[in-house]
């Protein structure tokens, strides 16, 4: 399976989430410790948001294995932000390795990313042409499974009146994956679905750990709140947030670095971050 992290606090740089860390997000293309999946060579992609200049996030996405992107090095110690998405790929069979399909995905002001598989994900194509509108499967550029429910999460977006307002950007996405459940029951989907989803506006930071189907492996996902990055002679870590700072929400599929902050996303789960380094957890 893939692997993202997901960061909302204080700028950082995009190496000191994606380089530097024991266990970093380039470190995982090559050896997480999913003991299923360790390597994530389909691909990577950085997304970061540059607020004083566009309410639209800034995308570099590659097919090349993010160990050997010296794209990715080079950005990574000039390019800082206070909201970063980052995703390793390793391609669902039968899906190509391509650039338009690695994450994380962008329209309007959103970044969203996809570890798993959907079940029947060949009917789920049918069903995008019956219940999209023709401006959100317009919007799809690639083939995975993992822009399509995107696709669908917009549609329930435009439907709901466009809503900002963190909770309700939250309703929306559960929404959204509920819809897909009840389609898979009417069409009597048997394959199991994982859904771990991380999404933002640029401003809020959601992101669950969820599966459909029975006896479903759920796959990882973990959350630090409330701390800030440091560096301790050149090994990062978290520490309290000084008075002032904005403290940080990190999610990511794997632990970045050894640091009891760290703590397990519940099973079918959503997290909701909040301004102050909260989280909020949402039963789905």
């Amino acid at each position: 399976m893939c692997r993202f992290v997901a960061y909302s606090g204080e700028p950082v740089l995009l190496e000191d989430l994606l380089v530097r860390p024991e266990h970093s997000l380039v470190r995982q293309s090559s050896a997480a410790h999913d003991p299923e999946d360790r390597v994530n060579a389909d691909g990577f992609g950085v997304g970061w948001y540059a607020p004083e200049l566009s309410s639209r996030p800034g995308v570099l996405r590659s097919p090349q294995p993010a160990w050997s992107s010296e794209a990715l090095r080079s950005i990574g110690g000039v390019v800082r932000s206070g909201l970063i998405f980052a995703h390793v790929r390793a391609a669902s069979p039968g899906l190509e390795v391509s650039e338009q399909n690695c994450h994380p995905f962008a329209a309007e002001s959103f970044l969203w990313m996809h570890n798993g598989t959907l079940g029947g994900h060949e009917a789920f194509k049918d069903w995008a042409r019956r219940y999209l509108s023709s401006g959100s499967f317009s919007r799809i550029r690639g083939t995975t499974d993992s822009e399509y429910l995107f696709a669908f999460f917009l549609e329930q977006w435009e439907a709901a009146g466009r809503p900002v307002e963190p909770r309700a950007l939250a309703e929306v996405l559960r929404g959204a994956l509920h819809f897909i459940a009840d389609l898979q029951r009417e069409t009597d989907v048997r394959e199991p679905s994982t859904l771990n989803i991380a999404l933002t506006d640029g401003r809020t930071l959601i992101a669950t750990r969820h599966a459909l189907g029975r006896d479903v492996r759920q796959l990882s996902l973990h959350v630090a709140a409330g701390a800030r990055l440091v560096d301790r002679d050149r090994t990062l870590g978290l520490a309290a947030a000084a008075a002032g700072e904005r403290a940080a929400v990190i999610v990511a599929s794997e632990p970045l670095f050894p640091d009891p902050a760290w703590r397990e996303v519940p099973p079918d789960t959503l997290v909701l971050g909040e301004p102050g380094g909260g989280v909020v957890e949402v039963p789905m």
